[in-house]
């Protein structure tokens, strides 16, 4: 008896396992098979029966939002001045600054160069044209380059002038100067051995009433210009802008600008009788229109010509006669007659009287 009641944990075992495993069991079941662990969206904890409710839900939400009226109490506030402003002061940095060197480097050598010889402009030529032109109504700047409301129509007188300059031989003296054989090799620069057009003057004087003239006055640049302010090359170093005289060189260096600033863009014609054309080539065009306006004429007059010989009536041969029957029977019965009597070679209607009379002279 007292070895039976020893053994209760043995005997009793096998029961506990099986409740434990059947609690177990019933708290899986309710814990992932009755209620299905949620999902949380949006900060809302959704049972996987609920989810497709909830998206239904939204997307109805969403419809009616897509078909009401738009909002029109908050108004909409660009964001581009905000981002160009950023990227103007981006570029406040003076890049002028001297940085503080450390006396372990080398100090900066000094150079001395030969200024380049810059040749003349040769072979001026002007040209002038008086049309109707697309002038600045505005200040012309790259926002507002390409909307027609900046530009007005106006009549201009426009003067051009054109010249030709050897860059074969600027090329050759920069080279010389600054990377010619001359030189220490430490001291070549093919950089600065490279020309680059800067600026391009032009200076007029005006006739005064009293017969006298002004004294010389710079010409500005176009009004319709947008990159005119990138073409003012400041008369002294300290007034250059960050980055020094190099910067500038890489700015004006590229072909782009280069083309806009030995030829700038003309005024839009706005007629159609004229077109701008550098003085050279404007000439010639001029000499082909005025050829084409001649050829025109000529045709005219020969359509005119041939119109008017058309409107007159056919006349008749000397010598037909008309008669009753119309149309030429005539001719064709002086014709019979004619074979009739071996007269020969029978002539047809259109052979003149007088021919016939001749043929006939000979029988009688």
């Amino acid at each position: 008896m007292n070895k039976r009641q020893g053994n209760i944990i043995e005997e009793h075992i096998e029961k506990a396992v099986l409740v434990i495993a059947a609690l177990l069991s019933v708290y899986i079941m309710i814990a992932f098979v009755i209620r299905s662990p949620g999902i949380e969206i949006n900060g809302q904890e959704l049972r996987p029966g609920q989810i497709d409710t909830y998206i239904s839900e939204k997307a109805e939400r969403l419809r009616q939002q897509l078909s009401s009226a738009p909002d029109t109490s908050i108004a909409y506030e660009p964001c581009s001045p905000a981002f160009i402003k950023m990227l103007n002061g981006s570029w406040t940095l003076d890049a002028n600054i001297v940085w503080p060197v450390p006396r372990v480097m080398e100090a900066r050598i000094k150079r001395e160069y030969r200024i380049p010889k810059v040749g003349d402009v040769n072979n001026i030529s002007v040209e002038h044209i008086r049309a109707a032109a697309y002038t600045a109504r505005t200040e012309i700047t790259p926002e507002n380059a390409n909307k027609e409301e900046s530009y007005e129509v106006n009549d201009v007188d426009l003067v051009t002038v054109e010249g030709n300059f050897d860059l074969g031989q600027l090329i050759d003296s920069f080279n010389e100067s600054f990377a010619g054989g001359t030189l220490p090799e430490e001291w070549r620069d093919e950089e600065l051995a490279r020309p680059v057009f800067a600026a391009v003057g032009l200076e007029r004087q005006q006739l005064g009433e009293d017969g006298q003239w002004s004294q010389w006055e710079g010409v500005p640049r176009a009004k319709i210009e947008p990159e005119a302010q990138l073409f003012k090359i400041p008369e002294e170093a300290k007034e250059l802008p960050g980055g020094g005289i190099t910067v500038q060189i890489l700015k004006m260096a590229v072909p782009a600008m280069q083309a806009k600033l030995l030829q700038p863009e003309p005024y839009q014609i706005a007629s159609g009788d004229d077109d701008w054309f550098p003085p050279t080539l404007h000439k010639k065009y001029l000499a082909i229109l005025h050829d084409i306006e001649l050829q025109e004429r000529r045709d005219a007059i020969a359509s005119a010509r041939e119109q008017e010989t058309n409107r007159r009536p056919e006349r008749r041969p000397r010598g037909e006669r008309s008669h009753a029957g119309g149309g030429g029977g005539g001719a064709d019965m002086e014709a019979m007659m004619r074979a009739m009597m071996g007269g020969g070679g029978g002539a047809g209607p259109t052979t003149p009287t007088r021919t016939s009379r001749r043929e006939r002279r000979p029988d009688s």
